[in-house]
């Protein structure tokens, strides 16, 4: 059984996988590292699921994670920006 099976069950599981594709969307742990402004002991042991990462530290990486995905995938109903020096209006 792996750590994150152990406690914290399957929160905890979805945390590291977010942690994991983060990384890997970064360029690699030194990057997410960076990203995350953490040291590299904590970020070892939250990677390897020796431990739960701190709720801001998830906070963080699920809307890094959330942009990465609206940018990839914009909506179809959101409106369009404005051309510069246009402005939007509201009907």
């Amino acid at each position: 059984m792996h750590a994150v099976e152990h406690d914290g069950g399957v929160a905890q599981s979805f945390h590291l996988r977010a942690l994991r594709i983060a990384a890997r969307q970064l360029g690699g742990e030194p990057q997410l590292r960076a990203f995350l402004d953490v040291p590299a002991s904590d970020l070892y042991r939250w990677m390897r699921g020796q431990e739960p990462a701190p709720q801001e530290v998830t906070t963080k990486v699920i809307g890094f994670l959330a942009e990465r995905e609206a940018a990839a995938n914009p909506s179809p109903d959101s409106p369009a920006a404005p051309a510069p020096g246009q402005e939007r209006k509201l009907v």
